[in-house]
């Protein structure tokens, strides 16, 4: 499946979709606010818009698009494009490219709005088994990594003083639930620190990585 079927795939969904979250109801509801949920709704048609052309090879014309609509509307367009991630783990690589041509101010305004979704507390951070993290948690975190290890100079102190604060709280708590947060900061020291990421490993394997620097890296390409 190319790049292009799998944006159009992903974006095809409208409201009950990646964006009920940010429908005009925090607005107040279509009898208020009117010019902001038009403002809404027109930057939600243009993003969604310029996503559906997002690829490879269009990723400098679309990103410089997709940034300028964020720069005009940073707190609705970005809002719009991190529910996306969300929802669609597949186009992490893809914004992350496209978020080239963001501006400091947009991306200040990008990890307040990542920092808005984490510490949201009506949302569901942990799946059915207790122990793992939700899929928008997941998609999410691999954002904040892949996006942090592709553009220098990204402030992520933000976010990891949310995720250290939120643990401490939790660790005080005997009886407390996992802290599905602390995924943000496993992917990203694995991202950071270009730690190569092995699942299912054989024995072999297993009795390489016991051994020296050299043997270690023959471990995973075996």
């Amino acid at each position: 499946m190319s790049m292009d079927m799998a944006l159009d795939d992903a974006l095809e969904d409208d409201d009950e979709g990646a964006d009920a979250g940010i429908s005009a109801d925090r607005f107040g509801g279509p009898s208020q606010y009117v010019e902001i949920e038009m403002l809404y709704n027109e930057a939600r048609r243009q993003v969604r818009s310029v996503m559906r052309r997002l690829s490879g090879d269009t990723v400098k014309l679309m990103g410089r698009q997709l940034c300028n609509l964020c720069h005009q509307t940073p707190t609705l367009s970005l809002r719009i494009v991190l529910d996306q991630v969300c929802s669609y783990d597949n186009l992490v690589d893809s914004v992350v490219e496209a978020f080239r041509y963001l501006t400091p101010l947009d991306s200040d305004v990008m990890f307040y709005i990542i920092l808005k979704i984490v510490s949201n507390p009506t949302t569901i951070r942990i799946k059915d088994d207790g122990v793992n993290a939700a899929h928008w948690l997941q998609s999410l975190s691999s954002f904040i990594a892949a996006f942090s290890h592709r553009h220098e100079n990204q402030r992520l102190d933000g976010v990891l003083d949310y995720v250290l604060k939120r643990t401490i709280t939790m660790a005080r708590d005997d009886d407390s639930p996992p802290v599905p947060e602390l995924t943000i900061i496993s992917d990203t020291i694995l991202r950071l620190a270009a730690i190569p990421f092995m699942s299912n490993a054989t024995n072999e394997q297993v009795t390489a990585l016991q051994g020296g620097h050299y043997l270690r890296l023959e471990a995973f390409s075996m």
